[in-house]
């Protein structure tokens, strides 16, 4: 079975929208990404979502100790947000950790791999830009992305990747919606070994996920 490096899954999301609620709840509690070797420039985080245990603990503890666990908690200011609920509601399925990453203008993240994550290895790590532009690019395996405001993406982040960020403006985007991995494993392997390929809209997706929660065979009417 061919290795699914990336795919865009939808792009209906409101990007200034969802901007404009996180950035007042986060309300400044943003933490330096702690690998400074495999960055250039700034590049920090917020979480909206995180482990339960440090709901009270420190922004760098709930940024980045994200390890799978069962439980996981959304940050208190986040419980009450209907846009931030909304948004979760639609992945239709269990999610670990939410965390806002920011790349400062003129800031690069070098060539890296984070070892594991991706749906191969039962983890899938999806990707929604709030605010970018053309010249901040997204690499994984040579592969050249440009990933726009709203949009889905599902990037096998097992692969060698790097985020260049030429603008005059930060790169902010939902960076890390670490998904539980049971209804993406059943997605991956079921859906791409029975017709070796990734869906492409978001139609095709939902009704895909449907299919396995209810265990209809695929190709069913």
């Amino acid at each position: 079975m061919t290795t699914c490096l990336y795919s865009k899954l939808a792009d209906g999301f409101d990007a200034q929208a969802l901007l404009t609620e996180y950035l007042k709840l986060v309300d400044g509690l943003w933490a330096n990404h702690v690998n400074e070797m495999d960055y250039l420039g700034t590049w920090d985080v917020a979480a909206l979502r995180c482990k339960e245990s440090h709901v009270k603990n420190h922004p760098i503890l709930q940024c980045f100790d994200i390890e799978p666990t069962s439980r996981w908690q959304n940050l208190y200011q986040f419980q009450r947000s209907d846009i931030y609920t909304s948004m979760c509601n639609w992945f239709e399925c269990e999610i670990y950790a939410i965390r806002l990453m920011r790349l400062a203008a003129q800031s690069h993240i070098h060539t890296h791999r984070d070892h594991g994550v991706n749906i191969e290895n039962d983890q899938a790590r999806i990707h929604i830009p709030l605010q970018t532009s053309k010249f901040t690019t997204f690499k994984v395996a040579d592969y050249a992305l440009f990933l726009g405001e709203g949009e889905v993406w599902y990037i096998n982040i097992d692969q060698p990747h790097s985020v260049q960020n030429l603008s005059d403006k930060e790169r902010i985007h939902l960076g890390s919606v670490d998904l539980c991995c049971s209804i993406f494993v059943l997605f991956e392997r079921a859906f791409i070994a029975a017709l070796d390929v990734w869906p492409s809209n978001l139609s095709e997706y939902r009704a895909t996920m449907r299919k396995v929660r209810s265990k209809e065979p695929f190709g069913s009417a």
